[in-house]
Parts: structure tokens; sequence; C-alpha cells
């Protein structure tokens, strides 16, 4: 049996599609999805080890759940919270159960010597991404982005923003050289510096990577989503209105086309500016990327 000596623990919509498709390509890289148990108040190291009984003799083995970065809340502990929970309850790291640090204790303890994988991507572009994937589960006349941070989730979305403290908290425990940042931009443009760097982490030999093995998620169009955005504003549900119009089934790309505006408003983009600035110049340090070059709010 071999254990993972890798461990991707996010973020979500941060190049994690990319990363696989690349592992899945690179002969001496296995990945799997059970880590997700991390988050478990059940969690047993010998179950969890279990699951790698038959795993092959690559020389990396990476186990993947990109929703460790963002914490969890146990279904006791969530409805506590959801029971007092008022659009002006702050999320500061508390409230999640198993905390940050309990998550990155429990991971190191189970595998002592696991190397950490961690992916991030510009604050404001992440929550736009978040936003835009999240917006047809607010109520259908209330979908701007103070609606969607005014849910718990929203805002449990809007502290997992603050990377230098999980990243600060991972370095802790595992040290250093124990962990690797992945910037998602420097993977965007640059992917084979970005890739080459991360080979060198995990001591395997780079690998080209053909554009055509290459997997990345699309996102709605920006039309999609300021429509969704401009209907609910005057009481119509986008889902209502794409049932009944035939003319916007029929032209809905021409449609996405005049209204591809940012489903941010300038407003929102320098409150979140403002937001993680302070977090983001303490990570720069932290990780030695000038994090200004690839737009993160500083």
């Amino acid at each position: 049996m071999s254990e993972p000596n890798f461990l991707y623990i996010g973020y979500m919509k941060a190049g994690t599609t990319f990363l696989r498709s690349y592992f899945s390509h690179h002969p001496n890289i296995e990945w799997y999805r059970n880590a997700i148990v991390f988050l478990s108040d059940t969690f047993e190291r010998s179950t969890y080890l279990d699951n790698f009984e038959n795993t092959g003799h690559s020389k990396c083995i990476v186990d993947m759940y990109e929703g460790l970065a963002i914490g969890f809340i146990n279904h006791c502990r969530s409805d506590e919270i959801r029971h007092r929970f008022t659009p002006d309850y702050t999320v500061d790291g508390n409230q999640l159960e198993p905390s940050i640090e309990k998550i990155a204790l429990r991971i190191k303890d189970t595998l002592p010597h696991t190397k950490i994988l961690i992916s991030i991507r510009n604050q404001i572009d992440w929550l736009r991404s978040y936003y835009g994937h999240y917006i047809l589960k607010l109520p259908k006349r209330n979908r701007t982005l103070h609606d969607l941070l005014s849910t718990f989730d929203g805002k449990c979305a809007l502290y997992a923003g603050n990377y230098y403290g999980l990243i600060k908290t991972y370095i802790k425990v595992f040290g250093r050289d124990f962990v690797h940042v992945i910037v998602l931009e420097e993977l965007k443009t640059n992917p084979r510096e970005a890739l080459e760097k991360l080979c060198h982490f995990m001591e395997v030999d780079y690998v080209e990577f053909p554009a055509e093995r290459q997997k990345l998620n699309k996102a709605k169009p920006s039309g999609q989503r300021h429509i969704i955005k401009l209907l609910a504003s005057i009481g119509i549900s986008a889902e209502h209105f794409a049932k009944y119009s035939p003319i916007y089934k029929k032209y809905a790309d021409t449609i996405y086309q005049l209204f591809s505006h940012d489903i941010l408003t300038k407003h929102e983009i320098s409150m979140l500016h403002s937001f993680y600035s302070i977090s983001n110049y303490h990570l720069s340090g932290l990780i030695d990327v000038d994090l200004k070059q690839f737009g993160y709010p500083l």
C-alpha cells in the first residue's frame, strides 16, 4: 500500500480541473479524491488509508479535495449558526468546525511526510466566478452581490478569500518547504514555467502538456450572468424569462453579447479590493511572489 505523498487542498475555481488533467497526463503521478474525509467528525486514519490499498507504483500519489481550503461546518454546528444567523452576522473562522488548523493537524497526524499543494486566484475574479455559479441559488428577486454576501455561504466564501491566514497555518504545521502555492494567473500566462515549478516541488521530471490534453472549466457567459442579475432587479426571474420567451431561446448568444458587462459593479470591485489588500500584502511576502503583477488587490 502507498500513502499519498501530496495533498491538494484547493482552492476551488482556481485551476483544479487543469491540474487534474495534468496529473492524469503525467506518467509518474496518480490522483485520487478521498481527502474529503478530513472534514468528517468520524474521521479514522486506518479507514482513510484503506482507500489506497490498490494504488499503483507511481512516484507521486496526490489526494485532492478543493473544499479543504475553505473548511467546513458540521451539521450540528451549522444548524446552531443558521438558527441565529442574520445578514449582519460576521464569519471570522471561529465558526468553522473542524477549523482550518484542526484540518491541517489532522492531515499532519495521518500523513506526517506529505506535502501540501494550494492554488489561489485573484480574489475579485474568484468571487466573480463564485457569484456567477451561485446566482441561480439565490432567491429569484434577490440576486445582487450584496444578496449573496448576506447569506451564510456567501460570508464563508468572502472569508475564505483571505488566503494569507490559511497558507500561514499550513506552513506553520508542515514547514515552508512542504507547502507549494500555485498562482492561477501564472499558470494561465506561463503554464510551462508554472508546471515546471510544480514538478520540481513534486520531484518528478516535467512532461510536456499538449493543448488538446488540457482541460478547463468554462464559466457562464458574462452576459448570461448580467441578464440574470438585471431581470432580478425588476422582479423577473431568469428561469421564467427563459422558459416562456422563444426570442430569448433563439437569440440567446446574441443577447449575451449585448449584455456582456461585468456582473460586479465598480463599487463592489472597490469594496473587495479594500477587503483583501492587507491579506495579499502579507501573503506576497510569505510566498515571495509579487501578487500585484497578477492583478491581486494590493
